[in-house]
């Protein structure tokens, strides 16, 4: 329950993301793109409030919630990197959630040994599997390889753009291990 209101207001920040990444994009495409992103979060909170209202959490509730050291640490990293770099950055700093979600799902519908019937969480870990979360995945890896392509960073570039992936990632997998402390 901690982490599904922690993912709760990560998801208010990562759609912020999207529409900073949505201003920052070249083509009507691209902003298009990053607004359906930014709307998909919406929807996915949406299952989020309904999991936790089964659990007698409210809305308003969630709402209030205190936002974790964790959480703070993670978005504001990502919100920072949107604000103080281009397009191609910030997109790297925002895709170790898209593309770690969009994995995990996968590995666990294909897992013969994860329990699915009777699993409260299993609509959750659904949503991620499905075609349209995955749909927005393989959009997402599109949209960074034609990026580069078009810019073909330079070897100083792309030893920046890996140290901003790898510091997301390392900030995700705190997100999810703050879980872990209640």
């Amino acid at each position: 329950m901690h982490y599904l209101k922690q993912d709760y207001i990560y998801l208010k920040h990562y759609a912020r993301t999207n529409a900073l990444a949505a201003f920052k994009s070249d083509t009507m495409s691209e902003i298009g793109g990053m607004a359906d992103i930014a709307l998909g979060c919406a929807r996915e909170s949406e299952l989020h409030v309904k999991m936790c209202g089964d659990w007698g959490i409210t809305r308003q509730e969630m709402e209030q919630e205190q936002e974790s050291w964790a959480s703070v640490a993670y978005t504001r990293y990502i919100l920072d990197k949107g604000t103080s770099s281009d397009l191609l950055e910030l997109l790297v700093a925002m895709y170790p959630c898209l593309l770690g979600y969009g994995e995990a799902a996968v590995c666990q519908i294909n897992d013969t040994e994860t329990v699915k019937e009777g699993n409260e969480y299993w609509p959750w870990i659904s949503n991620y599997a499905d075609e349209h979360f995955q749909e927005a995945v393989r959009k997402g890896r599109q949209q960074i390889e034609d990026l580069v392509q078009q810019e073909t960073p330079s070897e100083a570039r792309l030893k920046r753009l890996l140290k901003t992936f790898v510091d997301t990632t390392a900030l995700e997998i705190k997100f999810w291990d703050s879980a872990l402390e209640f």
